[in-house]
C-alpha cells in the first residue's frame, strides 16, 4: 500500500483542501477523516439527499448548508421549521424565489423515513442501509445478526452516546411531522425462509430487492451468508465466483436465482 510520503513524492496532495487535515489512503481513495470538515460534510449532504430522493436538490444547491448543518437530519428539521424565512439567503438561495419554493417543497414532501434510513443520514463511516437496518433492529428488538459486519462499528452503536444521538435525531424528525418507521420483529415459524441475496434481481423482472421480497411475503427472513440459519443464497448469476457463492457451496446452502425462488415460493 502506498503511504502519504510516497504520494508526496509523486506530487499528489496529502492534505484536505477544505480543512488541511492529513488525508488517509486506503489503496484506492484519498479520504479526509475530519468529521467536522466542511468539504466532507458537503459531500455527505449531497449524497444523502440523493439517497432519500430529494427532488430537484442537486450538489450545488445543498453544499452551502455544510457551513451550519452537521447532517441531513438537522437540515430537514431546519427547513421544515425555518426554511421559509429570509435566512435561506445565507445559503445562496434568493428569498421567495422559485428555487426557494422548490427547495422547501422538496423537504416538506418527506413523509416517512425508516429507522435505518435515519441512521444512514447521520453519515457514520462504512454504515450503509443494510447494516443500519440491523442496528435499528438491535435498538428496537434487542437482537440482530451482525455476522459478516465490522464488529468495531457494531460496538460503537452499542455505546450510550451514539444510541442517544440516534434517538435524539429521530425525536427531532418526529417533532416536525415525519413518521419514522421502526422495524417489526418477524414471527419465526416452520415456514420461515432464511435467505441471503446477492447481485441484482432486475434481470428477472424485479426493479428492486424489496419488490422481490414482497412477492415472497412474511416468510422471507434475510440473513448473512455466514449465519447458521441461512438456507438459500439467491443470486442473479449461478456461475459467479464471489465469496458468497464460495461460502454457500462450502456450507451446502441451496443456490438459486431470483426467478427460480419466486417460482417456488412466490405468492
Amino acid at each position: 500500500m502506498k503511504t502519504t510520503e510516497k504520494l508526496k513524492e509523486l506530487g499528489i496532495i496529502t492534505q484536505c483542501p477544505h480543512c488541511n487535515s492529513e488525508l488517509t489512503f486506503d489503496g484506492i481513495h484519498l479520504m479526509c477523516n475530519n468529521t467536522r470538515c466542511k468539504g466532507r460534510i458537503a459531500k455527505q449532504l449531497s449524497s444523502n439527499a440523493k439517497f432519500i430522493s430529494l427532488k430537484g436538490i442537486g450538489p450545488r444547491t445543498i453544499e452551502p448548508f455544510a457551513t451550519d448543518f452537521e447532517d441531513l437530519v438537522d437540515l430537514i428539521v431546519w427547513t421544515r421549521t425555518q426554511g421559509s424565512s429570509s435566512d435561506i439567503e445565507n445559503y445562496g438561495i434568493v428569498n421567495n424565489s422559485r428555487s426557494h419554493e422548490l427547495f422547501v417543497t422538496a423537504f416538506n414532501n418527506i413523509k416517512t423515513l425508516t429507522y435505518g434510513q435515519v441512521i444512514v443520514l447521520l453519515s457514520y463511516n462504512n454504515v450503509g442501509l443494510k447494516l443500519a437496518d440491523l442496528i435499528s433492529k438491535m435498538y428496537i428488538t434487542g437482537d440482530a445478526d451482525f455476522s459478516g459486519h465490522d464488529r468495531s462499528i457494531v460496538e460503537m452503536f452499542k455505546g450510550d452516546d451514539v444510541r442517544t444521538r440516534v434517538q435524539s435525531k429521530i425525536d427531532s424528525l418526529v417533532s416536525v411531522g415525519i413518521d419514522v418507521e421502526v422495524p417489526v420483529e418477524k414471527e419465526i415459524t416452520s415456514d420461515t425462509l432464511f435467505v441471503c441475496m446477492t447481485g441484482s434481481p432486475k434481470p428477472f423482472g424485479f426493479a428492486t430487492k424489496k419488490i422481490f421480497s414482497d412477492l415472497i411475503g412474511d416468510r422471507l427472513n434475510e440473513v448473512s451468508i455466514t449465519s447458521k440459519d441461512c438456507q438459500y443464497l439467491i443470486t442473479d448469476d449461478l456461475n459467479s465466483k464471489s465469496s458468497k457463492m464460495k461460502n454457500a457451496e462450502k456450507k451446502g446452502i441451496n443456490i438459486v436465482t431470483y426467478g427460480d425462488f419466486v417460482n417456488q415460493f412466490g405468492n
